[in-house]
């Protein structure tokens, strides 16, 4: 070996400031990621570093952004990716079947006023968010035939498509005013962008996970479920058959709201009770929120104030008040989780 060429067994030094600006980086992630995987990963990107490297590669950059990105939108469903798996599954059946009731009613009212010669204006005017329903609906039906690879872009694309046209309502709104459609319309966007993730983190574990079949089996009951609500409000209105109880369009006022407050509540402690249902909890609690909050008038969206004087940060507000409860649920299942992991630790083998 000559006097020139490195000692293969010399330890290479590591810039101060390239550990400062990974660690910055590395601060991007979710404080439960960062304690499970922040030393791994800031010991993987200092080893592949080249010597007096003084910043982060531009790649890297872009990688943990995106890594972070992604992180911070599955997080409500846990810190881990089994519990991350199970929560996808509780949103799935859930949500499938809740979000059935408001895909009835816009499709169900769009066939009605088609079938009375009203027309896509009339459409747009008194079911505005028709076409997201139809495209939720097909998901739907594709995901209970099994295929949840080619139901995961429709979902998306439904979710789009009522992003989309809660937009346009809430220009025509701030304009024209009324935007007490797009406020109460806004939970259920929430949900359909919910549902997409959900369906997108269940595809990435099929077959991959123990128990990811049976829990796939109630996923697709729960959809042919929810996808059979809208078929039905079309069948309905072609036949002029009156609306079964409790009504498509308001499904709290047929059922009382005692009923169901109670019965929400009864169905949180049992989810609580149960590691896999619990972790879905989170993301239910946020649509939740956004669906009452946005449709009781708390916002001044009905009868407090004047429809046209309505200000768009009160959407804002409604998406703020949706983190704050996702976040506290999720705050207070994993509570739950590490109790229930510290008794497990000192039962006996």
């Amino acid at each position: 070996m000559s006097a020139d060429s490195p000692d293969p067994t010399e330890a290479t030094a590591v810039v101060p400031a390239l550990v400062r600006d990974y660690r910055r980086l590395l601060r991007l992630f979710p404080f439960a990621y960062r304690r499970a995987h922040g030393a791994e990963m800031l010991g993987h990107l200092l080893d592949a570093a080249t010597p007096e490297q003084s910043r982060p590669a531009r790649g890297d950059v872009v990688d943990l952004v995106r890594a972070a990105a992604r992180e911070w939108a599955l997080a409500p469903l846990g810190p881990t990716a089994e519990r991350r798996r199970r929560g996808a599954v509780g949103v799935l059946v859930v949500l499938s079947v809740v979000l059935g009731y408001p895909a009835a009613a816009s499709v169900g009212g769009a066939a009605e006023i088609l079938g009375q010669g009203g027309g896509v204006v009339g459409v747009l005017q008194y079911a505005p968010l028709a076409a997201a329903w139809v495209l939720w609906a097909v998901g739907m039906l594709v995901l209970a035939a099994g295929t949840v690879r080619v139901a995961v872009p429709l979902l998306g694309a439904a979710a789009v498509a009522a992003g989309v046209l809660l937009g346009g309502m809430a220009y025509a709104g701030a304009s024209g005013g009324g935007l007490y459609p797009v406020l109460s319309g806004l939970g259920w966007a929430l949900g359909l962008t919910a549902l997409a993730v959900a369906a997108s983190v269940h595809a990435g574990f099929r077959g991959l996970a123990t128990g990811a079949d049976r829990s796939g089996r109630w996923a697709r009951a729960a959809a042919g479920v929810g996808a059979l609500l809208p078929v039905v409000a079309i069948v309905r209105a072609a036949a002029d058959v009156p609306a079964w109880f409790p009504e498509y369009a308001s499904p709290v006022t047929s059922l009382g709201g005692g009923p169901l407050v109670a019965g929400a509540a009864v169905a949180v402690v049992v989810m609580l009770a149960s590691r896999g249902a619990r972790q879905a909890l989170p993301v239910l609690a946020g649509v939740a929120a956004a669906v009452v909050v946005g449709r009781t008038g708390l916002m001044g969206s009905r009868g407090l104030e004047p429809m046209d004087v309505v200000d768009l940060g009160n959407l804002w507000a409604l998406l703020a008040i949706a983190l704050v409860f996702t976040a506290a649920s999720r705050w207070v299942v994993n509570r739950v989780d590490e109790l229930a992991d510290a008794r497990a630790s000192l039962r006996p083998a």
